[in-house]
């Protein structure tokens, strides 16, 4: 239940008449959102201040123990392990979308229509 009292289905609607090639478009314009989000994220300097603020606290507090303060020690590596995952994982979202831009732009090419339409034709692939 959501804070106005609306009940909530756990899982998303399912939508079974969507084509394989709209399937894939929605899946498309979903990478290329989060991409674009991440990478605003990823360039705002608040985001990049804490980042690297919590990350010299972080040390900076494991550096304070002691080697006998073993759960201590583990819990600032593991708080640690998971900002910087957590900033590689925006770092993918991006890649993701660029790589997508990539594909589009070279199936939009061209040459990429050229290729396609020897594939189609049975020739293979140009070189």
């Amino acid at each position: 239940m959501d804070p106005r009292g609306n009940t909530r289905s756990a899982e998303p609607p399912q939508n079974d008449s969507l084509t394989p090639e709209q399937e894939y478009e929605k899946s498309a314009q979903e990478i290329m959102a989060l991409g674009q989000q991440a990478s605003h994220l990823l360039g705002n300097p608040v985001y990049n201040t804490l980042y690297n603020l919590k990350l010299q606290r972080l040390f900076g507090q494991w550096l304070n123990t002691v080697p006998k303060e073993e759960r201590l020690r583990e819990s600032l590596y593991h708080e640690a392990r998971a900002l910087v995952e957590m900033t590689s994982d925006l770092g993918s979202l991006v890649a993701d979308a660029e790589q997508l831009l990539a594909e589009e732009a070279e199936r939009n090419s061209p040459e990429g229509r050229q290729r396609r339409y020897q594939e189609q034709q049975g020739f293979g692939t140009a070189q």
